[in-house]
């Protein structure tokens, strides 16, 4: 990731984690791995590690039918920070798919901070750039747009694909 990044003259690497970090050990290996590499290969990058929490339990929804108060799709909001492995996160609210039945199922992004302190505005740079990656979803013909952004929606198949014993070829 590092040397393509390096290649292309990018400074900042994202990463997009299907679910939350199972051990505070993934996060620290995480970190101390790209470090390693951006330093042997003379390289300054920044890392963002974003956690994308598909299955929660939060849903949006208005609270007057007369007023249609449903988020829109691509609605964002900031909700909070909190400590989570040690690490300071933040949690944005994204709701990128249209309401249904008058709920909406919204996808929850936690963006750890690993290597800097991230501000307000900084955190909702990176859901804008996820909201952007939800629009990649060429088969849904009615909206446009994947509830997951098009990386971790591949990711999510090829591990079901892996699960089912099916061969994945690269």
């Amino acid at each position: 990731m590092v040397s393509r990044a390096r290649d292309k003259g990018l400074k900042r690497i994202v990463i997009l984690r299907d679910g939350i970090p199972k051990t505070p050990l993934e996060l620290k290996d995480c970190l101390e791995a790209f470090n390693t590499i951006a330093k042997e290969l003379k390289y300054r990058a920044s890392l963002n590690y974003v956690s994308v929490i598909k299955r929660s339990t939060v849903r949006v929804f208005a609270s007057n039918k007369k007023l249609k108060a449903n988020p829109i799709q691509g609605t964002y909001i900031y909700m909070y920070k909190l400590k989570h492995f040690g690490r300071i996160a933040h949690e944005v609210l994204v709701a990128t798919s249209r309401p249904e039945e008058g709920t909406t199922r919204p996808v929850i992004l936690r963006i750890y901070e690993l290597q800097k302190e991230y501000d307000v505005s900084e955190v909702k740079r990176i859901a804008e750039e996820y909201l952007a990656l939800t629009r990649l979803d060429f088969w849904n013909l009615r909206t446009g747009a994947s509830r997951l952004a098009l990386p971790v929606k591949m990711a999510d198949i090829l591990s079901y694909m892996l699960s089912m014993g099916i061969p994945v070829r690269a």
